[in-house]
């Protein structure tokens, strides 16, 4: 299976997988804030991004969920060790607290969610 070409799976389709950007692989014990910086200094997001990462965030699937199924079949599996998969949970839930912190700090949603028509 490769994420590149997509599996029919909406997670690797997106162009704008945002997890490519934002999160490394590196230490599943340490969350890298300063990465997001511009999302707490901005306070601005796309509404197709934020979506993305509620859907994952606090409901079934959870991003780990989806990454697992995804690669259960690679021949190389486990690509990512369950600390790695469980720490991409953490790091959507404080990305999400993030932008609730945003919400709140600016008074409205309007001002930090950005309507990208997606």
């Amino acid at each position: 299976m490769n994420p590149r070409k997509g599996n029919g799976n909406p997670l690797f389709s997106s162009k704008k997988f945002l997890l490519y950007l934002i999160f490394s692989f590196g230490k599943a014990s340490h969350d890298e804030l300063s990465i997001l910086a511009p999302i707490y200094q901005c306070c601005l997001m796309r509404f197709s991004t934020l979506q993305r990462l509620m859907t994952y965030g606090k409901t079934s699937p959870l991003l780990s969920q989806v990454l697992r199924h995804s690669m259960e079949k690679d021949p190389t599996d486990p690509v990512l060790t369950e600390k790695h998969l469980l720490a991409l949970d953490r790091r959507v839930n404080i990305i999400l607290k993030t932008v609730a912190k945003c919400i709140t700090r600016n008074g409205h949603h309007t001002r930090v969610v950005v309507d990208d028509g997606f």
